[in-house]
């Protein structure tokens, strides 16, 4: 039986695969937040704990300078309760083991590894 996934549900389901891997929960959550609100990769890895917090994602994004106020849903709190312990209010969301905050490149090689089936066939990006 062949079922067809769309691409939200597929990246949805990998999404939360990764929120189960210790060494990948922060590009499970990235993957979530981003297809949850379509933020530019730019916003999204320039998010701290503070900006996500009251049901809402609250920031200024960086391409057109707006301010930016996103409710969040049910995927997103979910996933954020997996990450989110004893983390400073101030600190960056998508930060390495060193505490680095991941650059774009980096990103990018993450996903195409991560769908790496889809990678064959099509151009996978954070764009």
């Amino acid at each position: 039986m062949n079922i067809f996934y769309s691409p939200f549900d597929r990246a949805f389901t990998v999404g939360n695969q990764l929120l189960n891997n210790p060494k990948q929960k922060k590009v499970g959550l990235l993957i979530i937040v981003s297809i949850n609100t379509g933020l530019r990769i730019s916003d999204i890895l320039g998010l701290k704990w503070k900006d996500v917090q009251n049901d809402f994602i609250r920031l200024w994004e960086k391409k057109t300078g707006k301010f930016r106020e996103i409710r969040i849903n049910d995927n997103i709190k979910n996933a954020i309760k997996i990450i989110d312990g004893k983390n400073n209010r101030e600190d960056f969301i998508f930060t390495s083991q060193k505490r680095t905050v991941f650059s774009r490149q980096h990103i990018n090689r993450l996903l195409k590894q991560v769908f790496a089936q889809e990678a064959r066939k099509h151009n996978i990006s954070s764009h």
